[in-house]
């Protein structure tokens, strides 16, 4: 069991609270760190609630969890109380692609009768051929592996941004051979190469593409949705989308990012180290934030 972290008010916490396990003790309250199962549960139950009230108010709410399993009959029914005040649509991974581990809140997830996205975490790259373990054939394994399973959505999270453009195209092809639920491709620009990747994808087929409007786009985010449309105009894959009404939300984001400045990355141009060393674009924000 280990942990890694730079606060030293959670590091001497993270002492305490192995010490108590190696005694068979649980430690009943911390300061700085939340010790499961004594703490956790309550507090993931009281933020689904805030976001219940959230949507039962007229605004937008939203929920992300990520469980090693989701096996607790409390979160369990927190969840389906979630899907009947608003929430449509869950996405469901396992950060190791564990199937096995995944099986559970699927299951849960389709009984509330919303959508359900199977994801698949990529890693790797496809066109490499020195690449053994995350081949095209393991990740068109793993997608008819959830498709058996009821999703209705099968998607790619590419949260590195290291799917590259003729990878994209060998890929969604494959899986648009070998699958009958439409295919959905997330990916971030941290590597400069979003668009063209999308675009291959496109070209493949793909039913689906996460994109972040053009100012709010790019680097650590998504691709640009604004740059996309424009580029599949008049083509047999045009998005349909408005560029006149994208300009709008995007100069109206444009005004307001500025006021979160400060709590932003640093990430000013693209870093294609990022295929080497493979850090999600999150976790490259939270490591400059």
């Amino acid at each position: 069991l280990s942990l890694m972290t730079a606060n030293e008010d959670i590091a001497k916490e993270v002492g305490k609270v192995f010490n108590k396990i190696c005694m068979e003790q649980v430690m009943e309250k911390t300061r700085h760190l939340l010790v499961s199962p004594k703490c956790m549960q309550n507090k993931i139950a009281d933020l689904i609630d805030d976001e219940i009230k959230k949507v039962q108010n007229g605004k937008e709410g939203y929920i992300g969890l990520k469980f090693n399993s989701l096996t607790d009959k409390v979160l369990t029914e927190k969840l389906i109380e979630a899907s009947q005040k608003g929430v449509d649509v869950f996405r469901i991974f396992d950060s190791l692609n564990w199937v096995e581990n995944m099986k559970m809140p699927i299951e849960t997830a389709l009984k509330t009768g919303k959508i359900v996205e199977g994801t698949i975490c990529y890693t790797g790259d496809i066109t490499d051929p020195n690449e053994t373990k995350y081949t095209l054939d393991y990740y068109v394994k793993k997608a008819k592996e959830l498709e058996s399973l009821g999703v209705h959505i099968f998607t790619i999270k590419d949260m590195a941004g290291l799917v590259k453009p003729y990878a994209a195209k060998k890929l969604i092809s494959a899986l648009k051979e070998e699958l009958n639920i439409p295919v959905n491709l997330h990916t971030h620009d941290s590597t400069g190469n979003g668009v063209s990747t999308l675009l291959m994808a496109s070209e493949a087929g793909l039913d689906i593409a996460d994109c972040a409007i053009g100012s709010m786009s790019s680097m650590t985010s998504n691709p640009c949705m604004n740059s996309l449309v424009e580029a599949l105009k008049g083509t047999e894959r045009d998005t349909g989308l408005n560029p006149d009404e994208l300009t709008e939300l995007s100069q109206y984001y444009a005004r307001i990012r500025p006021i979160y400045k400060q709590f932003e990355s640093g990430m000013d141009a693209p870093n294609t180290e990022i295929y080497k060393y493979e850090i999600p674009g999150g976790q490259y924000s939270n490591l400059l934030a």
